[in-house]
């Protein structure tokens, strides 16, 4: 049997069983919790019992990306899954809005607060990123995110997916949209699992009436297929460790992408792809996304001089970890390796 599908067999298997299990040994109360040494701060000195579970949280965020011993990352990981879920279970843990927690994970909701997502990500021996999360309503229901982007390869593009088999990804951003079946949202997300490339991925999820949510749908054009395709997740894969943007742009109306092109000129080798300075895009037509080729156009101008990006500003391209936060402070990157 394949070693890697063992280890990650083993691993959904692992997370599963934090997630889900009664017995615990990280104390269920915060007061509990307040008397063992894990947080930053003094335990003493916090009041607000959601504030110490963010601080206890904050404590082994920083060994999942600070620490070099792979055991002790795994340790401060399965800390960190035992806490989250002792969070998730408190009354008022929706609308918390862990500001400082969102320095060291994303946690990313929609305009309209259906959910909320929290995803990190953890450094593997080989130093490529296997991810977590989980998905939590407003009815205190809670979905955990198993990855097995590392399985699902060969048809990435066409795959269903569930919370427990998920294409995982860290989400910068979502997107609603309104179709004849309900509501439908689009999470814009990057995949680093890869040992040769990236993918920046747009992922279709729909929650139905008994919570359950699922991934993927026949909602998008194929980025990869020669010929007209329509795939259920838009995948662009490229070098690894090229930066692409791929983004919402609200004055074009669409999302903003950079086209690849194979730096060989082999177009089966996604792992050669890199961007060649222009922009296409995706534009939603009431039923699907559809590639909008050369959606930002570019101004020729004299050799030595910068072209000019003409129908979208310089700041809507830029990624939001990219960006100041509101306070006009930069937000803390963590290091892939």
């Amino acid at each position: 049997m394949n070693k890697r599908f063992v280890l990650s067999l083993f691993a959904v298997m692992m997370v599963c069983k934090l997630f889900a299990q009664d017995s615990i040994s990280m104390p269920a109360s915060p007061v509990d919790v307040a008397n063992r040494p894990i947080h930053w701060q003094d335990p003493k000195t916090i009041t607000n019992p959601m504030q110490l579970y963010e601080d206890s949280l904050m404590y082994f965020a920083d060994s999942l990306y600070y620490t070099s011993d792979i055991s002790k990352r795994e340790l401060g990981n399965n800390a960190f899954i035992k806490i989250m879920r002792g969070m998730l279970k408190q009354p008022n843990s929706f609308s918390y809005p862990f500001d400082t927690l969102q320095t060291k994970i994303a946690i990313v909701q929609p305009k309209n607060k259906a959910f909320r997502i929290y995803q990190w990500e953890m450094i593997n021996a080989e130093g490529l990123s296997r991810y977590y999360g989980v998905i939590q309503l407003p009815n205190g229901k809670i979905n955990p995110l198993i990855d097995v982007s590392t399985q699902v390869t060969k048809q990435m593009e066409d795959t269903i997916l569930t919370n427990a088999r998920w294409f995982g990804a860290i989400y910068y951003n979502v997107l609603e949209q309104q179709t004849a079946a309900g509501t439908v949202y689009f999470l814009l997300g990057l995949n680093a699992s890869n040992t040769n490339s990236e993918r920046k991925i747009v992922e279709c999820m729909r929650i139905d009436n008994n919570g359950e949510v699922s991934f993927g749908a026949p909602m998008f054009q194929s980025m990869v297929s020669k010929t007209p395709k329509i795939c259920n997740r838009f995948i662009a894969e490229y070098q690894k460790d090229s930066h692409i943007t791929l983004n919402w742009d609200n004055e074009q109306g669409m999302i903003i992408y950079d086209h690849l092109e194979s730096t060989i000129g082999d177009n089966a080798k996604r792992y050669t792809f890199v961007s060649d300075g222009t922009y296409d895009g995706l534009r939603w037509n009431g039923k699907q996304w559809l590639i909008v080729p050369n959606a930002v156009q570019i101004t020729n101008t004299p050799d030595g001089l910068a072209p000019v990006q003409q129908g979208s500003t310089k700041k809507e391209l830029i990624m939001p970890e990219d960006m100041e936060t509101p306070e006009g402070k930069p937000v803390d990157k963590k290091k892939k390796k």
